[in-house]
């Protein structure tokens, strides 16, 4: 203890030392690059445990600042590249407020001493150094935390190039498959691939857009990728889209000289351009380092859909609808089907297995048993916030696909649906639930049900699959629109699905309520 106060005073001592060096005769590069060295090499920096040892990597951070300060801007650019990363891995990597707190702090002293504009520029200016060396300590320690990775995504996710940002999801994933996972580490993970997922921009790829953003777009991209000599992919789906307002504006111009073999043959020849160029626009993004890393990144989330954490689970099926979602946004289904066609096995195994669940719902344990009632009442949240996650991503993935989900709505989804509606309903008959209650997990269940149910039969894509149970669907459905038995949301939106059934079936619909 004496040695630690010891060693307290004395950084006290060097850090007093060092700010009173002015700019002109402070530090060398050398020097600077020395002392920073030392301080990174230090048993104190690396471990963090205790809070003695805290409040001392706390001081060496001060010193970080000092020496910074007590440097010329030349000097401290030259060292800032091996003393950056470790400041941003203090700053996410521990959990210790004192020690976060320190590595902000320091930040901030580094971009004020080298006349950056804020810290975010002096983060972006450097930001192929802090990824080299993220991804060489992800693949020299497997058990090198997330937590870096997740605050380095969190804080300059969009401004990190497509580039960098496939090279180290590329990374995260190697690591994920070969180190043991827990339950807080999977989550951690599945944390920094769905922040990768947010980055990533496939906008760029919709070239049918007409007008200025598009060519702003494409020209944004051709700016961030002049590494290669071959034109940009946004270039190039620009030059797509003016190809296809040449061929529209011949169509126009025969049209008015009314010569109509001519513009028919204009008209034939601009289908198959577009039909051509559509094709080779399709190429280029399965091409793309954007697709590839979406891929990778939902190929992992489905394996981690089957992982024995609820949680994780949750956030699984999140990351899931989030790719599939950046998948759409390239407007090609070609591309987006066979992928959710691809994840909807993993979604129905989870569904089925939540909806059977004996643990979905609560049971009362004797009053006596306070320690396994407060157990059961833990999992059986889960449970339902485990069924509630892959709910609302099903029912998001209607808005995607839902002529394509139609298909799969007999057999696969509307089982499930009845199970749950017709086995679950008395959870809220005498229950605290009904008439005006708060919006509990059963609750939300419910309504995210009728809402997918509602989806279907409301989309003019989906009316012809779901015209056959649509007496069904109303008959189970029907039960819920008494408000005296259950939640008001829920009943609202039972209403909502029925009056959706009757424009499909009005005369059945009509018996049914009868």
């Amino acid at each position: 203890k004496r040695e630690r106060l010891r060693l307290a005073s004395v950084l006290n001592c060097f850090d007093l030392c060092l700010k009173g060096f002015g700019r002109e005769n402070g530090l060398t590069e050398s020097e600077g690059k020395f002392l920073i060295q030392v301080i990174f090499s230090t048993k104190i920096w690396a471990t963090c445990n205790g809070s003695e040892n805290e409040l001392m990597v706390g001081q060496l951070l001060g010193i970080v600042g000092t020496i910074f300060e007590a440097s010329s801007e030349s000097c401290g650019k030259f060292y800032l590249v091996d003393a950056l990363y470790p400041i941003v891995e203090k700053l996410s990597h521990s959990r210790s407020v004192v020690i976060s707190q320190g590595a902000s702090a320091t930040l901030q002293r580094l971009s004020l001493a080298l006349h950056y504009a804020d810290l975010r520029e002096m983060i972006r200016d450097n930001m192929d150094y802090i990824v080299d060396q993220a991804i060489l300590s992800l693949e020299n320690s497997r058990g090198f935390p997330i937590f870096s990775i997740k605050k380095l995504l969190r804080f300059i996710g969009p401004n990190l190039g497509m580039n960098l940002l496939h090279d180290l999801v590329g990374t995260v994933i190697n690591n994920l498959d070969r180190c043991l996972l827990t339950d807080d580490i999977a989550f951690d993970y599945l944390e920094a691939m769905q922040l990768s997922v947010d980055c990533i921009e496939m906008t760029k790829f919709d070239w049918k857009a007409k007008g200025e953003s598009e060519i702003s777009v494409a020209s944004g991209v051709a700016s961030s990728e002049n590494e290669s000599n071959e034109p940009s992919v946004g270039r190039r789906c620009c030059e797509n889209s003016k190809r296809i307002e040449e061929a529209n504006g011949r169509v126009s111009s025969t049209s008015k000289n009314d010569n109509e073999a001519k513009a028919e043959e204009d008209e034939s020849e601009k289908d198959k351009l577009f039909d051509d160029l559509e094709e080779k626009n399709k190429e280029l993004i399965m091409e793309s380092k954007e697709m590839k890393t979406v891929v990778k990144i939902l190929q992992r989330s489905q394996h981690l859909l089957s992982f024995p954490s609820i949680k994780c689970r949750v956030l699984a099926s999140n990351v899931i609808l989030a790719c599939l979602k950046k998948l759409d946004e390239t407007k090609h289904e070609e591309i987006l089907l066979p992928h959710v066609h691809k994840a909807w096995p993993f979604l129905m195994k989870r569904l089925n297995e939540f909806s059977l669940s004996r643990e979905l719902l609560s049971r009362k344990s004797p009053s006596f048993l306070i320690i396994r009632a407060k157990q059961e009442n833990t999992k059986h949240l889960e449970y339902q916030a485990g069924l509630l996650g892959v709910l609302e991503t099903i029912s998001s993935l209607v808005d995607l696909c839902g002529d394509f989900l139609a298909l799969k709505f007999k057999n696969d989804l509307w089982p499930v649906f009845r199970n749950i509606l017709s086995n679950y309903k008395g959870h809220f008959l005498g229950s605290n639930e009904k008439g005006k209650g708060r919006q509990s997990l059963s609750v939300k269940i419910f309504n995210s049900i009728f809402l997918c149910l509602d989806k279907f039969a409301s989309s003019d894509e989906c009316v012809h699959f779901i015209k056959r149970d649509a007496l069904e669907i109303a008959e189970v459905s029907s039960v819920f629109l008494n408000t005296d038995d259950f939640p008001c949301s829920v009943a609202l939106s039972a209403r909502k699905l029925m009056a959706s059934l009757d424009e499909i079936d009005a005369v059945n619909i009509k018996k049914c309520l009868n």
